[in-house]
This record gives structure tokens, C-alpha cells and sequence, in this order.
């Protein structure tokens, strides 16, 4: 909520103690990955890319290793529109389509109607 009413900084410091919390409480690693895509959401608002992208990828390679698809299908996303936003129209087709490709496998209805 914090992230989408402009105090990003206070969100996102939010975050970061959400993510310790989670970690020092021994959360599984699919809990900590989706605090870490909000954290780039955060960064990504900022406009400090190469940070969102740090992010990002963190995710990815949680979801990876545990096969979330829908974890997948986001980062696969956020990381299109992050490259989007860095004018690479290559890299953001690139992603994108992975993460639809992922919507479309998983019948996911609202990433679909979004896209």
C-alpha cells in the first residue's frame, strides 16, 4: 500500500524488516521471493533499475529452484517492464512473453485480462 501512495522510502524500509523477519523466522524461501518482488516493485518506482533488477532476480532464482510457475509468470513480468522502462524493447518482449506464455499454461485469468 505504502509503495502505491508515494512513501516508497518508508514501504520499502517496511519491506526490508519484513523480509529479515521472514528469514530469521525460517518462512519458506516462496514467502521470502515474493517480499523480494515487492522490494523491486519499490526499487523499480524509483527508478533505480539495476537495484529492482537485483530483485528481481533474486525471485527467479527461488521460483526457479522450487517451480512456481506463478512466481515465474511475475518476476518473468516485472523484470519486461523494468526492461521496458530502460528502452530495451527487446529484452521486455523477451520477458514478457515468458510471463504470458507461464499465464496462458496456468489459466491465469487476471494476469491474462491485464496483458
Amino acid at each position: 500500500l505504502l509503495i502505491d501512495t508515494n512513501k516508497i522510502e518508508e514501504g520499502l524500509a517496511i519491506l526490508e524488516t519484513a523480509k529479515e523477519m521472514k528469514i530469521n523466522a525460517g518462512l519458506p524461501e516462496r514467502l521470502i521471493a515474493s517480499t523480494d518482488i515487492s522490494i523491486g516493485l519499490a526499487y523499480f518506482k524509483m527508478k533505480d533499475y539495476n537495484r529492482a533488477k537485483e530483485y528481481y532476480e533474486k525471485s527467479l532464482a527461488v521460483y526457479t529452484s522450487i517451480n512456481s510457475e506463478k512466481g515465474l509468470m511475475e518476476g518473468y513480468t516485472m523484470l519486461g517492464e523494468l526492461y521496458n522502462a530502460e528502452k530495451q524493447p527487446l529484452a521486455a518482449e523477451e520477458y514478457c512473453n515468458k510471463g504470458k506464455a507461464i499465464a496462458l499454461k496456468i489459466n491465469d485469468s487476471d494476469y491474462l485480462m491485464k496483458s
